[in-house]
């Protein structure tokens, strides 16, 4: 059972020394399961994905398939509201619009992009409450000193660094909406919770989000604080309105719900990917055997920093004979180049020059195509990226296809290289 692949595809949101170790439970995993059972189909998505970039040596298909977690929150609807026992901790909330966060505070979680929209909020004059409940987590200390020493701590700010049960289940209860800011998730267990309690939903926009809250949430995109305060300030707009998303229309799971959809998706062989090896190699900037000169790992994407040089190189992976096809995903602008090499950048593959104008709030697109042609096995091939002055980019993936049948021209060219090479 697969929870998510966080470590993998955010490894800079995790201690460095821990990142051998999750990676090599994943990579056991790959290679002797029969099957795996994910969380929610957005998880079990990635962990197809992450298998092309992995490429483990199986005789057999790895089956992956999903389910969703079960969540026996008790009396159901949001009645439940109105008979909750306040705890006292939570006097001080007042009568102010009050926005909960639920969860560990870890990098990934969003708290200090929430924490500095609702600084500008307050500098607008907006009278409201954030409430925060979870323990302290790692890679954080700054914004755990800045929550401590806050000039609106216990006045605007509300942080419970221990609740427990019945002090997140007041919190629940007090709360105007639940804001969930989290960069990455595996299912998202306090949306269930919040609707269980018909609290309003203010969520980023993931696809695992869209998978369990649907259109019952408010959704928001962007990492700076400015994307986030314009989205909040909309949604009390709305509300005021009574025209903001109801979370009462979401459905969930119980326990034995979730347990009988994962009996149906292993018995009843309910898989939605079956894996072998093919042509297709898929590495994600995330990738732990690609490293970088100028730029920095952020969101699992290699992002330039301003200045020139090679901002990735990678990943030395074994590729045998053969004619092949890559593409540069990810958004850039301005002019660099590309190459393929192997032997440590002595043999020179193929090599391009890069112009880009992808605008910067743009989507996603393949930034440059190129072709080349191993006439003989390698076991360090080498993809390498570099950027000129001025130049900017995020590289999200790289993709790599094998052509399994190789022209006359190619097999001429490649005794053409064997014969050149051979020893007397």
């Amino acid at each position: 059972m697969v929870y998510d692949l966080l470590p993998l595809l955010r490894p800079e949101c995790f201690d460095a020394n821990l990142l051998p170790i999750f990676r090599s439970w994943y990579e056991a995993v790959a290679e002797v399961a029969d099957g795996v059972a994910c969380i929610s189909r957005s998880v079990a998505d990635e962990f197809e994905a992450w298998l092309h970039q992995f490429r483990p040596n199986r005789l057999r298909p790895l089956h992956v398939g999903w389910f969703h977690l079960g969540a026996d929150v008790g009396a159901s609807g949001p009645a439940s509201r109105k008979t909750s026992v306040a705890s006292p901790e939570l006097s001080a909330l007042g009568e102010r619009p009050t926005f909960l966060m639920v969860g560990t505070i870890e990098p990934r979680k969003g708290h200090a992009q929430v924490l500095e929209a609702f600084e500008q909020l307050w500098a607008d004059g907006q009278e409201i409450n954030l409430l925060i409940v979870g323990r302290p987590g790692w890679m954080v200390d700054e914004l755990l000193a800045r929550l401590r020493q806050h000039p609106q701590r216990n006045e605007k700010l509300f942080w419970f660094e221990n609740a427990d049960d019945d002090l997140l289940v007041s919190s629940y209860a007090r709360a105007s909406a639940l804001v969930m800011a989290s960069e990455g998730e595996g299912f998202g267990l306090p949306l269930i919770e919040a609707a269980h309690q018909g609290i309003p939903l203010i969520v980023r926009d993931l696809p695992v989000f869209r998978e369990i809250a649907g259109e019952n949430a408010h959704y928001f995109s962007g990492y700076v604080p400015d994307d986030l305060a314009v989205s909040l300030g909309r949604w009390i707009e709305l509300h005021v309105a009574g025209k903001a998303p109801q979370s009462t229309g979401m459905g969930w799971k119980t326990w034995a719900e979730a347990t009988q959809q994962l009996v149906e998706v292993v018995r009843g062989r309910r898989w939605v990917h079956s894996w072998l090896p093919g042509p297709t190699h898929r590495f994600g900037a995330y990738d732990y055997r690609f490293q970088s000169q100028v730029g920095q790992l952020a969101r699992g994407r290699m992002a330039s920093t301003g200045e020139p040089g090679v901002l990735l190189y990678g990943p030395y992976v074994t590729m045998p004979a053969g004619r092949y096809s890559m593409a540069l995903h990810g958004r850039g602008a301005g002019s660099g180049w590309m190459d393929v090499c192997s032997e440590a950048g002595t043999s020179i593959h193929a090599r391009m020059g890069l112009e880009l104008s992808h605008l910067e709030d743009g989507a996603d697109c393949v930034l440059a195509r190129m072709e080349f042609e191993l006439f003989h096995d390698v076991r360090d091939l080498e993809l390498r990226v570099g950027l000129d002055q001025r130049a900017w980019m995020e590289i999200a993936h790289v993709e790599i296809h094998r052509e399994l049948a190789r022209g006359p021209a190619t097999q001429q060219r490649l005794k053409a290289d064997l014969s050149t090479s051979a020893g007397p």
